[in-house]
């Protein structure tokens, strides 16, 4: 069984590619959510920045995919079922509420705090001391952009 190697430790191949696909998930899952998000909005301002944030989790998708095409692996997640009805209230809450900015982004607010505390789970799977340098140092940069992207939606969220 092939492993990767840090210093102290070594992890099986096939944890860290299961690892990096949910990974994979999670962030597809934001994709799709500020795509929709752009759909929903009338502000121009918002429609860029969501843009902005699901080209973002397109570039971490792709990192992602990359890693586990370097570790011998196939990415099999496009998303979940649960993101997927995440984004489908977001547009009903979006019709009702007239296209609020408040309500879409009171909706990726939420999102991204799924996204955090799913990426956090996941970590705790296998300890960042247990991977690579490079891999540790990629996640721990995409978890960062995950919560910055919550912290802003947040202060946009006060705001309106």
């Amino acid at each position: 069984m092939a492993t990767t190697s840090s210093p102290s430790t070594s992890i099986p191949t096939h944890n860290v590619i299961s690892m990096l696909d949910e990974c994979v998930t999670i962030c597809t899952d934001g994709e799709k959510r500020y795509s929709e998000a752009a759909n929903e909005t009338r502000d121009l301002v918002l429609k860029e920045l969501f843009l902005e944030y699901s080209r973002q989790r397109q570039d971490l998708v792709a990192a992602l995919r990359a890693e586990i095409d370097k570790l011998g692996g196939i990415s099999r997640h496009a998303g979940t079922a649960t993101g997927a009805m995440h984004r489908g209230f977001m547009a009903i809450r979006s019709a009702v509420e007239n296209h609020q900015p408040s309500a879409i982004l009171a909706e990726c607010e939420r999102g991204e705090r799924g996204a955090l505390l799913r990426y956090d789970r996941v970590l705790r799977r296998a300890p960042l001391e247990m991977l690579s340098a490079e891999l540790r140092a990629m996640l721990v940069s995409q978890r960062a952009s995950i919560k910055a992207a919550h912290d802003d939606m947040l202060r946009r969220l006060a705001q309106h």
